[in-house]
């Protein structure tokens, strides 16, 4: 059995604005193991890159705040630490690869200055000609070419590839332990989307890191993940390991996510047939309806779905499968 890098556990992340307190994440709960890949999937606006930052304890506060339950590291419970401690984490044992690397390297410093800042602030023994190599060989470690050159460029004279590659090379600077890339491959195009992934798949092996991957993309999911958590408002709707969420969904909402993926027929191309859709608009956090949150978007819903049972609960219906629903589908 791996080993167990990240327990989080009934995650509740709420957020004050001038309509009130919204719930943004409702009682997550995963885990994350060495050398594993999890991926939290969804729509915009399900609470996935908001549980990223819970975990990295970026959560702006306010109008933000984690307002209950666990977010272990090794045993230790994150939420426990004071935040001046939690920079000796960041970076250092978690790390973070944000949606747009143009935005996150900052345009006034080259990318090696950036690298080992890193360096600089987590192993602050090393000297300025040490910070400078390891930094070139991070950037050689990512498959920049001539990363003695690009040490010295500014982020605007890389491409969008090259910099997510940058991005990935200050996130493994200290070697950590957990990975989380929110949406890396986003506004990269569909080769440089399969190199970028493919190096991540190879840098895990390498380091032996377990890795969170938050994307809307259910081709990248089936290619890089192990175990996947399909969110929806703030909640998880269905966990599963990658071939059985995909073999066998259970919740409606992650049939159709799997069926609206474009498909191809071996002789002609891609298939002819219009692609099937999810009908209807994710719901307002501050308009719930009662009962489950997918209701008015599923062909199966019931008087159940829709009355005062509550919520679904996150349920086991198979060994390491789960789903919350009222009328999950049969194997």
């Amino acid at each position: 059995m791996a080993e167990k890098l990240l327990e989080v556990r009934d995650l509740v992340v709420k957020f004050k604005t001038d309509r009130g307190l919204v719930t943004a994440v409702n009682n997550v709960s995963f885990d994350v193991f060495r050398g594993k890949t999890l991926g939290i999937v969804g729509e915009s606006g399900s609470g996935k890159s908001v549980t990223a930052l819970s975990i990295m304890r970026l959560i702006p506060n306010p109008p933000g705040q984690i307002a209950g339950g666990t977010i272990s590291f090794k045993g230790k419970n994150l939420l426990d630490i004071p935040l001046d401690n939690m920079r000796s984490i960041r970076g250092n044992k978690i790390a973070m690869i944000f949606q747009e690397p143009m935005t996150s390297l900052n345009p006034v410093f080259t990318v090696g200055n950036q690298i080992e800042e890193v360096f600089k602030l987590h192993q602050s023994e090393l000297s300025k000609a040490d910070r400078k190599n390891k930094a070139i060989e991070m950037l050689k470690l990512v498959g920049i070419p001539s990363p003695e050159k690009r040490i010295n460029e500014y982020p605007h004279q890389l491409s969008g590839g090259m910099r997510q590659r940058v991005m990935i090379a200050m996130s493994l600077a200290c070697q950590p332990d957990i990975l989380i890339a929110d949406e890396p491959t986003t506004a990269l195009d569909v080769t440089i989307q399969a190199q970028i992934l493919e190096l991540m798949k190879k840098l895990q092996d390498e380091l032996g890191m377990g890795i969170i991957m938050i994307t809307h993309d259910l081709g990248v999911v089936a290619e890089t993940c192990d175990d996947v958590a399909v969110m929806y408002c703030g909640n998880i709707v269905e966990t599963a390991d990658v071939k059985t969420l995909f073999g066998h969904p259970q919740h409606p909402y992650t049939k159709g996510l799997i069926e609206s993926i474009p498909s191809f027929d071996s002789t002609t191309g891609i298939k002819k047939e219009r692609l099937p859709t999810i009908e209807g608009m994710v719901p307002s956090l501050f308009d719930l309806p009662k009962g489950c949150n997918f209701q008015d978007r599923c062909k199966s819903a019931s008087d159940k779905c829709r009355g005062g049972n509550g919520e679904p609960i996150l349920a086991e219906i198979a060994s390491g499968h789960q789903v919350s629903c009222f009328h999950p589908m049969n194997y």
